[in-house]
């Protein structure tokens, strides 16, 4: 059975396509950090509309630096950071700059926001 905990913080970066398209700019993905009151982190990470062979891989960027890279699915990536996992989560905050790239080329783009 799931516990209960109270968020204390929560940021996301909406991702959009790059260049945006005029109409019908809907949302990509989304990278999302949630920090717990017992002091636990976990950041989602989600994209979908990355034109690449399954197995080939995506940079996830912030600010310019490599987040980390993730294997495509069908066009898709995720992953989760966990610090119950005993996994490192990255530090992030608002106004941060998020962008995904395959190839060289970025295809989505979002910032760190309050949600």
């Amino acid at each position: 059975m799931a516990r209960a905990r109270r968020v204390v913080e929560e940021i996301e970066a909406e991702l959009h396509k790059v260049p945006k398209p005029r109409f019908f700019n809907i949302e990509q993905g989304e990278l999302e950090l949630k920090t717990y009151e017992d002091g636990a982190k976990k950041l989602d990470i989600f994209f979908r509309g990355i034109k690449g062979p399954d197995g080939s891989v995506a940079q996830v960027l912030v600010d310019g630096d490599v987040l980390c890279e993730l294997p495509l699915e069908r066009g898709c990536g995720q992953h989760e950071y966990n610090s119950e996992n005993g996994d490192q989560v990255p530090e992030l905050r608002v106004g941060q700059v998020v962008e995904v790239q395959y190839g060289g080329r970025v295809f989505l783009k979002g910032t760190f926001t309050p949600d």
